[in-house]
């Protein structure tokens, strides 16, 4: 899977996770979870949960508070799905 296609589906996960509370244009790939998108903490465990389902992903738990930005997770399942 291409980057492109991973980052917009990373996006969707996102806005769906937030109901919709924010713009989906705002979800871009720099934005900080939580400083910038304002992610409280349960709607980051629905996140990632989502993801590894929507992915077929193992996230290892050690690995995720480095999981700062949209991009972050971006490159993280880019990464995991070219190993």
């Amino acid at each position: 899977m291409n980057i492109d296609s991973i980052e917009q589906k990373v996006k969707e996960i996102i806005y769906s996770c937030l109901n919709n509370r924010i713009a989906h244009d705002d979800i871009t790939k720099e934005k900080d979870l939580i400083y910038d998108l304002r992610v409280e903490s349960f709607e980051l465990i629905q996140i990632f949960y989502s993801i590894a389902a929507e992915f077929s992903i193992a996230l290892d738990k050690n690995e995720l508070g480095t999981l700062k930005s949209v991009y972050d997770i971006v490159m993280y399942i880019h990464n995991k799905d070219t190993v």
